[in-house]
């Protein structure tokens, strides 16, 4: 039991959510959970900012995001990345992927086509699936 003012241990903190999760059968919380408002000049970056400038600011955080708990708690993450090229210019992706896979955190990732920067990376498992079939 902890004393009163005291911080609730991340382990803790992860360990209640997971028993709520499995009850409700969701995740109820966590950083994928959050709301982040960027504000240029004072204006909302989604209101005048390009999808991939939206993608890019939306994107920097998450090598951040993940390292914080893995040394807090020496785990890695799994890190889910939907439509990996969507968005991105040639530089940015560059730039995503070599911080994820600096991380070296677990990150499937989907893409509508292999992108040049993935073929041959150590540690890449590439999947193509076609017509419901998984072909290495």
């Amino acid at each position: 039991m902890k004393n009163p003012g005291e911080a609730d241990l991340p382990e803790d903190v992860l360990a209640e959510g997971c028993r709520n999760d499995s009850r409700y059968g969701h995740t109820r919380a966590g950083a994928h959970r959050a709301t982040l408002t960027v504000l240029w000049d004072n204006v909302r970056a989604a209101e005048h900012a390009s999808r991939g400038q939206q993608k890019i600011t939306l994107s920097a955080p998450l090598p951040a995001q993940c390292e914080l708990p893995r040394k807090q708690t020496g785990k890695y993450c799994l890190v889910l990345v939907d439509d990996l090229t969507a968005e991105f210019d040639t530089g940015s992706l560059t730039w995503f992927v070599e911080a994820l896979q600096a991380l070296e955190h677990q990150v499937p990732a989907t893409a509508v086509e292999c992108p040049e920067i993935m073929t041959g990376r150590t540690g890449s498992g590439l999947f193509h699936v076609k017509h419901g079939r998984i072909h290495q």
